[in-house]
This record gives structure tokens, sequence and C-alpha cells, in this order.
């Protein structure tokens, strides 16, 4: 592995991307994470680590360097995990109504965050970040979301939902890109020192 302290995370996603430069700036400052503004295909499956995975591959073929790539999802304990994988489409098929007619106030759920880093030909890390906790009922999004399911999950023993933890200390606790992201970093600068 190159000696390279820089890396791209391939998103189209700007709620994400600044979630990663906001962890960068933190713990990170070392690393110089560069965007590249890629809708990765994904895999159509159930296994998060196989999409995660298979869109590492799809962006190291496009740029051959170093680039991390995430797959995020919301695993509904009595949807045995749906919508998960498919939480994307489930939001724009059905919409925060049709979301709030599956729920239940308080409902069980797991919001679980995948990163792989592909870094050489044929060779890709994973690494995971889950938070526990439950659904709130709510009417309205608060704001245009990029992560629309922050506004409605809570962290186990928490009460605001995600999106209000976002940017303040809590974020280290409870955030699923955080915990991965750690994970992530813990490996990619012992891997880099």
């Amino acid at each position: 592995m190159h000696n390279e302290k820089s890396i791209y995370y391939a998103t189209s996603n700007s709620g994400k991307f600044s979630e990663i430069q906001r962890y960068c700036k933190n713990y990170a400052p070392d690393v110089e994470v560069k965007q590249f503004k890629y809708d990765l295909p994904e895999l159509q499956n159930d296994d998060q680590i196989a999409i995660a995975v298979h869109k590492a591959e799809t962006a190291w073929n496009l740029l051959k360097k170093p680039v991390l790539v995430d797959d995020s999802g919301l695993f509904i304990k009595r949807y045995k995990g749906l919508p998960g994988t498919m939480s994307k489409y489930a939001m724009h098929s059905l919409g925060l109504e049709g979301v709030m007619r599956l729920i239940d106030d308080q409902e069980p759920a797991n919001f679980i965050v995948t990163l792989a880093f592909a870094h050489e030909t044929g060779k890709i890390e994973t690494f995971q970040g889950i938070c526990k906790g439950h659904l709130i009922k709510i009417e309205e999004m608060p704001q245009k979301d990029h992560l629309p399911y922050s506004n409605f999950f809570v962290p186990e023993g928490h009460y605001l939902p995600y999106a209000q933890l976002r940017g303040t200390p809590a974020e280290k606790v409870f955030g699923p890109r955080h915990k991965a992201l750690t994970n992530f970093f813990n490996w990619f600068l012992k891997e880099n020192s």
C-alpha cells in the first residue's frame, strides 16, 4: 500500500460527504479526502457488505486511486431487517407518509453503515458502524434532508433524532457513519504510518 494520506470518497450525496469532512477535521486532520461525485450502481442484494464491496470495485476501476464508499440502511426488526439495503428506494417510493404507515411510534430498528475501501486492484477492506435505536412518528421532514431517516431514527440511550445530534459531541457516541469511519481510520492510519 502506498504511503498516501489522500483518499477519495465516492458519493454524490452532499450530506454523507459533509459528515466525512467533519469527521476528518476532528479526528484525521492529516488525511485529505476528496469527493468523487459519482452515482455508483448498486447491486440488488440484501447483503450490505456485498453491495459496498461491489461499489468499491466499481469506484476503483473508474478512478484507480484509493477510494472509500459506503452503503447505509435502516433495518427494522419487525420486518426482518427491511428496508435495509433498499432504504433509499423505500423512501423514494413510499415517501415519508408511506414509511410512517408501516411503523409504530418507538419502533425498534438499527441503522447500519458499511464502508468499503479499495486501495489496490482486488484489495478491499470493509468496516461497519451499527447504531441501535427506535423510530418515532413525524408528520413532515423538518427540512430537505439528504439523509431522511435521520429525522425519525432515535439512537438507543438518547431522546433526540439523529439529525439533531449531527455536529454535536453525541454524534461521536451514536453516529453509525462516525463509528464506521473510526474503524476505518484506525486501520488506515496504522497502514500508512
